[in-house]
């Protein structure tokens, strides 16, 4: 609304400058525009900018505002603009809306077609038909390196490939190349990837469903569990960076103001933190907080979509959905808010025998863990409930997919694979598969025992 005022006094300038003008609006926090105090960044550019002009603010309800509402909501013309052309017709491309039976007529479907899986014949046919592949492809079935001489007309992809020989093979027909874990130093074997595929994998990788919409670093992870070809950092590099969701809904990173500090842990579920984030739109179940937690020890995050934000709720849905599945932890750690403070929270941590702990007044980064993963959740809310956010709540259990799958800078492994032993399997290894050697996902133990110990 304020830049609306500066884009409008900008245009009309040469008419309003030196007369006395009213700003008519229904946005009810302009009125106090002019007694604004210590104002800072860019609401302090457009006021300094307002400042030469004499005018006042008045506030008109929407009911009555009609006129300048119809201007916002005033139709393309016949032929259309190029914008909303193009919008309507990716929207078609993307997606069908089809009526369900007459019996819930009320309800729309919309049916959105996503790739189709990728099995074993298709990757050998796809690398068959890549020039950079097919030389490499042949050569490790036969077992035969060729010499130099032979492969420096080749192209740069194929060079590389061939410097890789060692480490390459083909299992079911299909070229792979042995990669080595960071964490655990197992190899895991990667699909080479052809060039007409690199785009559909990146899509699903970090935008997909389960996916996320992370940063270079976790897509990079996600992309090295199963696959590779030449330059791939570059190119999820260039792919996170030209992201549009990414870029309407992320902001740039905040600055630390001091180093992080370690809490001792040493097991899973030692130690949880807990928080309430909200309010929300009221979704078509009623629900508008969320009752976040983390474990910190494995990083595993939890998110709950409550009604309200009483002290009962919130205690209800910490017994019934992370207690009963996890064990009761040896501490609780949240901020100083009513509803953690209450007698009633109290009176079950005592009957639990948790301990429970507190943030300092006015401090959040007491509990840091919980209010940075707060952060990208409601970045991924935004992101996929961009268009309607009614049915919020509905995209949560994705959310947590993506989170939970996602390698973890501080213990470079996943909260699944900590607390649960195995990778989780998500939408996108379903479409494109898997090695044979990786599909089970599952940590040997002596080396989840070593990996447990090292986090701890």
């Amino acid at each position: 609304e304020l830049l609306a005022v500066v884009a409008a006094v900008r245009h009309f300038k040469y008419y309003l400058g030196g007369l006395p003008f009213v700003v008519r609006t229904d946005h009810s926090a302009l009125q106090w525009l002019l007694s604004f105090k210590e104002p800072e960044g860019q609401i302090a550019r457009w006021l300094e900018e307002l400042q030469p002009y004499d005018f006042q603010v008045e506030h008109r309800a929407g009911l009555r505002h009609s006129n300048a509402d119809a201007l916002s909501r005033r139709p393309c013309a016949e032929d259309g603009c190029g914008y909303c052309a193009k919008r309507v017709e990716r929207e078609r491309e993307l997606c069908r809306e089809e009526g369900v039976t007459a019996t819930v007529s009320q309800l729309r479907v919309t049916e959105c077609r996503e790739l189709e899986a990728v099995d074993v014949g298709e990757w050998r046919r796809r690398q068959e038909e890549d020039a950079e592949l097919r030389s490499v492809l042949r050569w490790v079935e036969e077992r035969r390196r060729p010499p130099w001489g032979e492969v420096a007309p080749l192209s740069p992809v194929t060079k590389g490939l061939w410097a890789k020989f060692t480490v390459l093979r083909v299992a079911e027909g299909v070229l792979q190349r042995g990669w080595k874990k960071p964490a655990t130093g197992e190899i895991t074997w990667q699909v080479v990837v052809p060039k007409r595929l690199q785009g559909s994998v990146l899509q699903q990788l970090h935008g997909g469903v389960g996916a996320g919409h992370f940063g270079v670093s976790k897509t990079l992870k996600r992309v090295r569990k199963g696959f590779y070809w030449a330059r791939h950092r570059r190119d999820v590099e260039d792919f996170c960076r030209q992201c549009d969701e990414c870029a309407a809904k992320k902001g740039p990173p905040g600055q630390s103001h001091a180093l992080l500090q370690q809490f001792p842990v040493g097991e899973p579920m030692e130690r949880l933190g807990v928080d309430i984030v909200g309010p929300f739109p009221t979704t078509d179940s009623g629900n508008r907080w969320i009752l976040t937690a983390m474990d910190y020890f494995t990083k595993w995050p939890e998110a709950y979509a409550l009604p309200d934000q009483e002290a009962a709720t919130v205690a209800d849905a910490l017994v019934g959905g992370i207690i009963s599945r996890f064990g009761v932890p040896q501490s609780i750690h949240s901020d100083q808010g009513r509803n953690f403070e209450s007698r009633v929270f109290s009176e079950l941590c005592r009957r639990l025998g948790a301990e429970k702990t507190r943030t300092t007044p006015l401090h959040p980064q007491s509990d840091g863990l919980v209010e940075r993963f707060n952060r990208t959740l409601a970045q991924q809310l935004a992101i996929v409930t961009s268009k309607h956010q009614r049915d919020w709540d509905t995209h949560l259990p994705f959310i947590l997919m993506a989170c939970r799958s996602a390698v973890q800078e501080s213990t470079a492994c996943s909260p699944a694979l900590l607390m649960l032993g195995r990778e989780l399997r998500t939408p996108a290894e379903l479409t494109f598969g898997h090695p044979p050697d990786n599909d089970d996902g599952v940590l040997p133990g002596p080396n989840y025992v070593c990996v447990v110990c090292r986090t701890g």
